[in-house]
C-alpha cells in the first residue's frame, strides 16, 4: 500500500515549522527565518504574503463569496481540491479590502506553520470578524503569528527610527500605511514592541 503524503516543503521551512511546534523557536525568530527562506528582506514595507504562500506550496485565489461573512478559506489536503487541482489552497473573498486580505492570508499562513501536520488534512473558513466572540487558542496563535509576519519587530523598529513624532496615534497611523495593516493592529503592535 502506497503512503499518501502532502506536498513536500523545503527542509529549512519544515524545520521552522518543527521548531515552532516544539516551542524551540518564538514567533519573531521563526518569522525572520521564514522571510529569509522566502528571500524577503526584513525591512519596513508590505509583507508579500501571496509570494510567501506560493513558496509554501499554496495556490492563492480571489473569488466572490456567497457568504459575505467569510474573509477566506484555506485547506492543506492530501488530494487536490476542486476546482483548483491543488493540495494547498487559500481563497480570499474578492470583496474584502486589501488590509483584510493581507491579514487573512497571513493568518492562514500562521495556521499552516503552527497547526497543519503531514498526517491530517486542515480546512478553515475564516469569518470576517476575527475578534468577535470566543476564539480558540489556535485562532489566537495564528493571529499572533500573522501580526509578527505582517509587522516584524526588526522592521517596525527600523521604520520608527527616523520618525519625528512621539504620539502613539501618529506612529500607529504611519505604521498602518507602511505595513498595510489596520491602525488598531499597528497600535497594538507598537505597544508590544515599545514595552520590550
Amino acid at each position: 500500500m502506497r503512503k499518501i503524503s502532502k506536498k513536500p516543503l523545503p527542509s529549512a521551512i519544515e524545520q521552522i515549522r518543527l521548531d515552532l511546534k516544539s516551542g524551540s523557536a518564538d514567533y519573531a525568530s521563526a518569522v525572520e527565518r521564514l522571510l529569509a527562506e522566502c528571500s524577503v528582506p526584513a525591512l519596513p514595507g508590505v509583507t508579500p504574503v501571496v509570494a510567501i504562500a506560493e513558496r509554501l506550496g499554496f495556490g492563492v485565489y480571489s473569488a466572490n463569496f456567497k457568504n459575505a461573512d467569510a474573509v477566506c478559506t484555506m485547506c492543506d489536503a492530501f488530494s487536490p481540491v476542486n476546482p483548483f487541482n491543488q493540495r494547498r489552497v487559500i481563497v480570499v473573498n474578492a470583496n474584502e479590502q486589501a488590509i483584510g486580505k493581507q491579514l487573512a492570508i497571513a493568518h492562514e499562513l500562521g495556521h499552516f506553520m503552527l497547526h497543519c501536520s503531514d498526517t491530517h488534512e486542515f480546512y478553515e473558513r475564516l469569518p470576517k470578524e476575527l475578534h468577535s466572540g470566543r476564539r480558540s487558542q489556535q485562532e489566537d496563535e495564528a493571529t499572533r503569528f500573522a501580526t509578527e509576519l505582517l509587522m516584524p519587530k526588526r522592521a517596525v523598529r527600523v521604520a520608527l527610527e527616523d520618525l519625528q513624532f512621539s504620539l502613539m496615534s501618529v506612529k500607529a497611523c504611519f505604521l498602518s500605511k507602511t505595513f498595510l495593516v489596520s491602525e488598531k493592529m499597528a497600535l497594538k503592535r507598537l505597544g508590544e514592541i515599545e514595552n520590550l
